[in-house]
């Protein structure tokens, strides 16, 4: 390898790693903005630190959901074989009712991969089969095998967009225009998919909140006087508190935002069963994980 392929390397990473940045930095600003709606609170008195943070984060779910995204095509393309199963039973029932059979071309199925793809796509069924799960059963079957399907459309988009790439120097004009307009609505379909479609979006971004410490999960949160009586108000009941009398004590709550800004997110369950939210100064609560 001479100097100009070794520098024709590092500019192709370096043109990588530039794209994955700034994809990372609009799809998680967009993610993030979207979570700041499911939990009606919007973070307004934040610090020329805590925006930077706040970018920091956004990027940190970019490569989050990218590292998703890598996992979940791998898998898509190493399930070929019941992708190949499945296109030829389509196959053998079409030609079974239809009158006239046509050719059974393969269109759908990706092409083969390396063995060294099996590593990742363990991991991808690994993340698929841990979003399917609720609280109870061991496995959620409807959104499972919709996870399975947006697998094989991520693995069939990034297969076409490999197949375009390299039939377009042997075209020209309209046909090329064409299927460059293929290639392009390939790349949305492959990047955007599982965000639209796969009903996870939700799950991803409570990981990652979880992985940088900004939700939490049934922890012991002690609130410090007046804002217990927020709490009454909501119906829930304190305890006794170790931190002293100016604390109440509160178990099994749900820290939804915390970290940016002077005011912290908090949902609790009341009398009545119902979830209500809270929002406390950060000073003023003491979460400790359970």
């Amino acid at each position: 390898m001479n100097f100009s392929q070794i520098k024709d390397f590092f500019d192709l990473i370096s043109s990588f790693f530039k794209a994955l940045f700034a994809f990372s930095l609009i799809v998680g600003g967009g993610v993030l903005m979207g979570y700041f709606q499911s939990i009606d609170y919007y973070p307004f008195d934040i610090s020329v630190g805590d925006g930077l943070f706040f970018t920091m984060i956004a990027i940190a779910f970019g490569f989050y959901y990218s590292l998703f995204l890598m996992l979940i095509t791998s898998l898509g393309l190493k399930l070929r074989p019941l992708w190949l199963g499945l296109e030829k039973s389509c196959f053998f029932i079409k030609n079974k009712f239809s009158i006239s059979p046509g050719q059974n071309e393969l269109i759908f199925t990706p092409n083969k991969t390396e063995r060294v793809l099996w590593f990742p796509a363990l991991l991808g069924l690994w993340w698929v089969w841990g979003l399917s799960r609720p609280s109870i059963y061991p496995i959620n079957i409807q959104p499972f095998f919709f996870l399975l399907f947006i697998s094989w459309l991520c693995a069939h988009s990034f297969d076409e967009i490999i197949e375009i790439s390299k039939s377009l120097p042997g075209l020209t004009g309209d046909e090329q225009r064409r299927k460059k307009q293929f290639r392009i609505a390939y790349f949305f379909t492959l990047f955007f998919a599982p965000l639209i479609l796969g009903g996870i979006t939700s799950n991803l971004v409570s990981g990652a909140m979880r992985t940088l410490k900004i939700r939490n999960d049934n922890v012991v949160v002690h609130l410090k006087n007046p804002y217990p009586t927020y709490a009454a108000e909501a119906g829930v009941d304190g305890t006794k508190s170790a931190f002293g009398d100016e604390y109440l004590k509160y178990e099994k709550v749900e820290v939804l935002f915390s970290g940016l800004g002077k005011y912290t997110v908090l949902s609790v369950k009341g009398k009545d069963q119902r979830i209500r939210k809270i929002i406390v100064p950060t000073e003023s609560a003491i979460v400790i994980p359970q």
